[in-house]
Order: C-alpha cells, then sequence, then structure tokens
C-alpha cells in the first residue's frame, strides 16, 4: 500500500510484520532519539483491528524483555543502544479483531429487526444460514491457527458479504449508494481515493517526497491483499493480544460508526463487552445499566454512547458513534478530533 515496495521476500503476516514494524521504530527511535521515551500511542482502523493489537502486543513484550536485560549487570553492554517505546495506548476504529464474534454479527446488524437493516428476507435467510458454519471453520482456526486451518474460514466467512455488495449500498457507509465502476465510485466506493492516487503519483510530488521515479501509490494493493488472506492472517484472534496489555497499564480504546456494515459496531462492541480482562466486572456492570453518552463538542447534542473503565477517558474503552461509517474522522471530524484529544489526554469523554 502506498510506495511500500520490497526487493525480498515478501511479508504475508501480521504475525511477521510486527517484527518489521518494531525494527523500524527502533531504527526511527535511534535516529531521532528526542523522541525515545515519549509517550506512544498506537492506532489503526479497519484491517487495524487485526494488526494493531499484535503490533502492540510485540512491542510491549520486547521492551518487556529488553528492561529485564537491562537490569542484569552482565548484559549492561549489550544494551545501551536499544531505543525505548513508552507504549501508552492502543486505539482501533471500525476494527476486525474477533472475526468468531464479528462475522456472526452480520446478519443481526443488516436484517430486520436491527435500524440499520437493509436486506431482504430471502438475503437474510441466506445469511443466517451460513453463521453456524463460518463459526465452526472459525473455531477450528483459533483453535489451531494455521494455513490450512484458517484459510477456509477466510474464504467462506468472507462470502457471506457477497449479498450486502449486491444491494447496491456502500458498505463503508450504509446511508450511502455505491456505483463499483471505475468511472464513478471505484470498488471500495470512495471515489476521493482515485484523486489521491492521481495526485500522489504526479512525478513533481514524488520528487519532493523523496519517493523513487518508478514507485507508484497505490490507495489499496490487492495483491498484497490476496496474500494476507491465502494465509489466513485475517482470521485469527487479535482481541487475544490485549488482555495482556491491559494488565501491563497499556490503555484500549474501541470505537466504531454505527454506519458502518463492514465491522459493525454490534460485533464490535460484542466482543469488547465479552472479553476477559481485568476489567470485566466494571464493563458488565455497565452493560445491565446502560452506557455513557457521548456529546458533540460544539453542539452538545448526543453524538454516540459508550462504556468504559477506569478514571478520566477510562483504561478500557467502547464508543459506539453516530452518523459516522467506516472512516469516523472523514464523517463526524469534530467528534472524532475531541475523542483522540480527550483519550490521549485521559479526560473525560
Amino acid at each position: 500500500m502506498g510506495y511500500s515496495y520490497t526487493e525480498g521476500q515478501k511479508v504475508v503476516t501480521t504475525q511477521d510484520a510486527a517484527k518489521d514494524v518494531y525494527a523500524f521504530l527502533q531504527l526511527f527511535m535511534k535516529a531521532f532519539n528526542e523522541y525515545s521515551g515519549l509517550e506512544f500511542n498506537i492506532a489503526g482502523e479497519s484491517y487495524g483491528g487485526t494488526y494493531i493489537p499484535q503490533f502492540a502486543g510485540y512491542i510491549n513484550d520486547e521492551q518487556k524483555k529488553q528492561h529485564l536485560l537491562e537490569s542484569s549487570p552482565s548484559m549492561q553492554k549489550d544494551t545501551t543502544q536499544h531505543a525505548r517505546i513508552n507504549l501508552k495506548s492502543v486505539l482501533i476504529g471500525n476494527g476486525l479483531t474477533d472475526p468468531y464474534v464479528q462475522f456472526a454479527s452480520v446478519p443481526e446488524y443488516a436484517c430486520a429487526p436491527s435500524e440499520h437493516a437493509f436486506l431482504d428476507e430471502s438475503a437474510c435467510t441466506t445469511l443466517r444460514n451460513k453463521v453456524s458454519t463460518c463459526q465452526r471453520l472459525e473455531s477450528y482456526c483459533y483453535n489451531n491457527p494455521t494455513r490450512f486451518t484458517c484459510v477456509p474460514a477466510a474464504l467462506y466467512c468472507w462470502g457471506m458479504y457477497s449479498p450486502l455488495q449486491a444491494s447496491g449500498r456502500n458498505l463503508y457507509d450504509i446511508r450511502k449508494p455505491c456505483d463499483r465502476s471505475e468511472d464513478a465510485d471505484g470498488p471500495l466506493c470512495y471515489k476521493e481515493m482515485s484523486w489521491i492516487e492521481k495526485y500522489l503519483n504526479k512525478p513533481e510530488v514524488k520528487e519532493e517526497l523523496g519517493v523513487a521515479k518508478e514507485l507508484d501509490f497505490t490507495s489499496c494493493n490487492m495483491d498484497v491483499n490476496r496474500a494476507f488472506l491465502m494465509t489466513g492472517d485475517s482470521q485469527h484472534n487479535s482481541a487475544a493480544f490485549l488482555p495482556p496489555l491491559l494488565e501491563d497499564g497499556i490503555r484500549v480504546l474501541i470505537y466504531a460508526g454505527n454506519a458502518d456494515a463492514m465491522c459493525n459496531y454490534l460485533g464490535n462492541k460484542e466482543w469488547f463487552t465479552s472479553l476477559p480482562t481485568i476489567f470485566s466486572s466494571e464493563i458488565a456492570k455497565q452493560v445491565k445499566t446502560h452506557p455513557f453518552n457521548l456529546k458533540h463538542p460544539k453542539s452538545g447534542k448526543s453524538s454516540g454512547n459508550y462504556y468504559k473503565a477506569g478514571p478520566g477517558a477510562g483504561n478500557y474503552s467502547f464508543i459506539e458513534i453516530y452518523e459516522a461509517g467506516h472512516m469516523v474522522p472523514t464523517d463526524q471530524p469534530e467528534v472524532a478530533l475531541d475523542m483522540f484529544s480527550k483519550w490521549i489526554d485521559n479526560k473525560e469523554f
């Protein structure tokens, strides 16, 4: 994606990508030492729900290993060049994090009596009939995560989205129609992506950015997408990486626009509230009563609702954002900025 390229072996799993991300952060922190030790927050959306927990988990584990080494007098001389990464929090927006739960939520979101229902009963019956098989395949993947168990789950469960795509809606924002032809909205329903690619592939722009002439910017590289798909990478349970982070004091925020059908807020809320963590009892009490109300920073009107455990913005928090799709900052920029700012400063929403 972007201008990315490789001259060696391609990375096709998030597990391997985590090692490269950590190596990059080490190089960056050493080159710009003034940033080493400052608070570090890692965020992502969509497939970021898969890779952000794994990246954060790898960073945290490596930093803990390094701390142990530095505590050993015999090892100090070998670790002085290791950069400190002060990981403070994780943010995930409309992510794919727990496929077992989230694929099962597709008919729950797209079919009546959901307020967001947009499929007819025939399509909904087909969807509901696929859930049990999808979850059975996901269970095989979760219990023994290999390419041979996870690829079948990926191919079958992603196939559940066929009737949703046939609806003619933008699945990233079901409030909008989508014409997927190249000269209209494009395959991903956002014609703005073609504008970005056109601009970033101008020779003068690439020269200014120091990008080689032969490299082209792509918003979404389907070759990379297929490579990860065919390792079953997207079907792993990345939610399992979050409880150890919470135990180590690293804060976690999950947020979701409620007009997104690809990684809908119902599935995200379900895995968030059911995930066993040190904050489970506190979250369970709120689920039994009611969530907090999120206010628009300017109008003061309700912009969503949330659950949280811990002081301020919370140590473990979930926010449903009204009138927003897959890309919350695009649809609700003021709410998103307010949310991010308060989360980083750990202030009440």
